[in-house]
């Protein structure tokens, strides 16, 4: 085990000690520990991806919260955990009538304020509109029996600010696909 590469816990923001008898990464922080085999996979974030495609949100999660560990910067799995804690496959399906439960928001809220934070200066702004449009979300989001209500001016204003922030989001995906 490579003693010299600096982990970060994931649950206190330590560096993990490896622990050669047992093959594992551990924190003397928190007491948290990490199989190296999962640290190590150099496709973690695409594997990541793929059971985030497959809607297997928990194991996307570790998957992608283990590439920060050694990258905490890694676009691909901060977005990656946004997605998983909203429970979103990709952001084309955020509407209107898009429920958060209120413990869902704060995960999200959470890993977006995370993602600002460690995410390279030119990733910010993608991860600014991320932040916005949970906002939207909030703003516009209805209950099933308002579905059929007539929409008022300001509603529809919110709902047209909310598919503006998330086109901006999917535009922001392309460009960067395209690079």
């Amino acid at each position: 085990m490579d003693d010299t590469i600096n982990i970060i816990c994931t649950m206190c923001g330590a560096s993990l000690i490896p622990d050669e008898e047992k093959k594992i990464y551990r924190c003397d922080h928190c007491g948290m520990a990490y199989g190296s085999s999962i640290l190590f996979d150099r496709n973690g974030c695409v594997k990541g991806s793929k059971s985030l495609e497959a809607g297997e949100f928990n194991d996307a999660d570790v998957r992608f919260r283990c590439a920060l560990m050694l990258k905490p910067n890694d676009f691909t799995a901060l977005r990656g955990r946004i997605l998983c804690a909203a429970k979103w496959k990709d952001f084309t399906k955020v509407d209107d009538y898009t429920y958060l439960p209120a413990f869902r928001k704060k995960n999200i809220r959470e890993r977006i304020e995370d993602a600002i934070k460690n995410a390279d200066e030119e990733d910010k702004e993608y991860f600014d509109l991320c932040m916005k449009l949970l906002n939207d979300v909030e703003l516009t989001s209805t209950s099933v029996d308002q579905k059929n209500k007539p929409i008022t001016a300001r509603r529809q204003r919110l709902i047209e600010d909310l598919n503006q922030t998330r086109q901006q989001i999917l535009d922001a995906e392309k460009a960067r696909e395209a690079k």
